[in-house]
Order: C-alpha cells, then sequence, then structure tokens
C-alpha cells in the first residue's frame, strides 16, 4: 500500500514523534519541536529534502529523543504501509519508524485529557 496524503502517523512507543506527508511535503513533530520539508515518494523509494525545525528547547532526555528521531528521519530511503502500519527504513533496509494513525488520534486525545502519552504496539524492530 502507498502512503496517502493528509495521514498523521505516530512514532509507535514513542514521545508523541508524528509526521503527515501532503503535496510533496512533510511535516510534523519531534517530541519538543516542530520540523517540515519536501519528499518524493516513487514506489516505495522515499527521498527527504533537508528539513526545516523550530528551535524550542525541552527536558535533556526528550531533546535527545527527538535529536535520535530527526537523525533516523534523516537517514530514510524507504517508506511503505504494511497492514495499517507505516514503516521507514535506511538505505540498507533496516527499519526504524513503525507508526500507525489511530494512535495519533489516541494520543491527541490523551494529551487533551492530561492523561500522558498514547498506548501503542511498537513495531518489532523499530527504534
Amino acid at each position: 500500500m502507498i502512503i496517502a496524503d493528509s495521514t498523521e502517523w505516530v512514532l509507535a512507543g514513542g514521545e508523541g514523534q508524528a509526521l503527515v506527508f501532503e503535496d510533496g511535503r512533510i511535516a510534523g513533530f519531534g517530541g519538543v519541536n516542530r520540523y517540515a520539508g519536501e519528499y518524493t515518494l516513487e514506489g516505495e523509494e522515499l527521498r527527504l529534502g533537508p528539513l526545516a525545525v523550530t528551535r524550542m528547547a525541552g527536558p535533556p532526555e526528550a531533546m535527545e529523543s527527538e535529536r535520535r528521531y530527526l537523525d533516523a528521519l534523516g537517514r530514510a530511503a524507504r517508506a511503505a504501509v504494511d497492514e495499517g502500519t507505516l514503516v521507514l527504513a535506511d538505505g540498507d533496509g533496516s527499519e526504524f519508524f513503525g507508526g500507525t494513525r489511530r494512535c495519533f488520534r489516541d494520543y491527541l486525545r490523551r494529551r487533551r485529557r492530561g492523561a500522558g502519552r498514547a498506548s501503542c504496539t511498537r513495531l518489532e524492530g523499530a527504534a
């Protein structure tokens, strides 16, 4: 299955990291800061342009989690949807992102209620 435009995805087991693909643009939340950039997708081959990232500060552990997420996102070379889960992989085929749109909605709902992060099933092998 290909990635549908305007679908919001959240990292399973993450700290709210999320992304949206729409009209050749990617945008999302890294855990502390928002980011945006351009992308192309041909089949499962994904190419991301440079990302613009806001410069908010957060707790050290959240900043480290965001840094790891954005570094991994910068290595993305393949994208596919498998059984409702977005899977991103680097050029070597190592999967590093697994996310679902259900979790994103759950995450927003729980955050609005002050209930903390959503409970999502982590994709096997995702970091």
